[in-house]
């Protein structure tokens, strides 16, 4: 999709619907960075994600954003507030807040001066936070700040939508698993389709794993593990 020219924020509207068409979730996250940044002309964008089957990186970043590594070692910070409480955080001057002693001196000594962050979330969990850095403080404006949270919105729908289709090639990846691994024990220990599965099943529940997992062992090593089960 081209991006028609114009005001900053009606190019990023329609871009957002690039999102959903990206092929894995951190292309969605390395395209969103990109997009807000260019939006609202900021010095630096970080995502940090909490979820590490969207990213295996802690934190994908667009320009120069002094602070980034900081959302990835230290607990604290605007974007984990804003991750945990699913809230959006303005700090027009991070010389005047004290809510993150370590963070502000450290993201003040790397030249940041004023930071929003928008909680971002899938069905049933915290994703992660949107975070735009600037080196002026009182940078954001009300507008700017709708913008980061109209995008974190966008941003949280597009995630959410890969999660899905994540759960739903694990549930297809799974049955096959177990299928094949059905059809190896049948063969092998000569019994049905019935009893291959029950063997599985109970291996599982003796042993306190999935029968997942089970059935990968079979596949790997056609047989159970331990060898040949009991009648």
């Amino acid at each position: 999709m081209t991006t028609p020219a114009g005001d900053p924020a009606d190019d990023l509207a329609h871009a957002l619907l690039d999102l959903h068409l990206a092929t894995e979730a951190e292309g969605v996250l390395r395209r969103c960075a990109q997009l807000t940044r260019r939006a609202l002309g900021a010095p630096g964008v970080s995502i940090l994600v909490l979820d590490p089957r969207l990213s295996e990186e802690p934190a994908v970043t667009n320009g120069e954003s002094p602070v980034a590594h900081l959302l990835e070692t230290e607990e604290e910070g605007p974007a984990w507030t804003a991750a945990q409480e699913l809230t959006t955080v303005h700090v027009p001057d991070l010389h005047a807040d004290d809510r993150w002693p370590r963070w502000s001196s450290a993201a003040v000594d790397r030249g940041a001066r004023a930071v929003l962050s928008v909680g971002l979330t899938t069905p049933g969990r915290r994703t992660g936070a949107l975070t735009v850095f600037s080196d002026r403080t009182g940078r954001f404006t009300r507008s700017e700040v709708r913008t980061v949270e109209h995008v974190a919105e966008h941003l949280s729908a597009a995630l959410g939508w890969h999660r899905k289709v994540d759960d739903r090639d694990d549930i297809i990846e799974t049955r096959r698993m177990i299928g094949v691994a059905t059809g190896l024990l049948m063969a092998r220990y000569d019994v049905s389709d019935d009893r291959a599965f029950e063997l599985m099943r109970r291996h599982s529940h003796a042993h306190h794993v999935k029968v997942r997992e089970v059935a990968r062992h079979v596949v790997e090593h056609r047989e159970l593990p331990g060898g040949r089960p009991s009648r």
